[in-house]
């Protein structure tokens, strides 16, 4: 059977480290591209350090802790991303106008 990449230890250490970066209300902020890669970078870099000073106590070698830190920088840029330009915010709005279109009340022609 297929070995775990670390223990128990270190994937709450990453969850840790993971949320203080991605939050639900962080979709509904307005990113620039700069701004998503510098917080991209500090993730990053913030990873490396946990997985370089702890390999040992979270049972990593070094090929596992890249696989560990791409995998992660994907899903997280993919998320900030939804920031670029507030194009969450733009969808909500559309969401919001779609809604309202078909709640609008259907007038009715009666019969005189």
């Amino acid at each position: 059977s297929a070995k775990p990449f670390m223990n128990i230890e270190g994937i709450e250490s990453t969850m840790a480290l993971i949320n203080a970066f991605v939050t639900k209300i962080g979709a509904l902020t307005i990113l620039s591209e700069n701004r998503i890669l510098e917080l991209c970078g500090d993730l990053h870099t913030k990873l490396a350090v946990l997985y370089y000073v702890n390999m040992d106590k979270y049972n990593l070698t070094p090929d596992k802790a890249s696989v560990v830190i791409r995998m992660v920088m994907t899903s997280v840029e993919a998320n900030l991303r939804k920031s670029l330009g507030g194009k969450s915010l733009m969808l909500i709005g559309e969401t919001e106008k779609i809604v309202e279109q078909k709640v609008v009340p259907k007038k009715k022609f009666g019969v005189i």
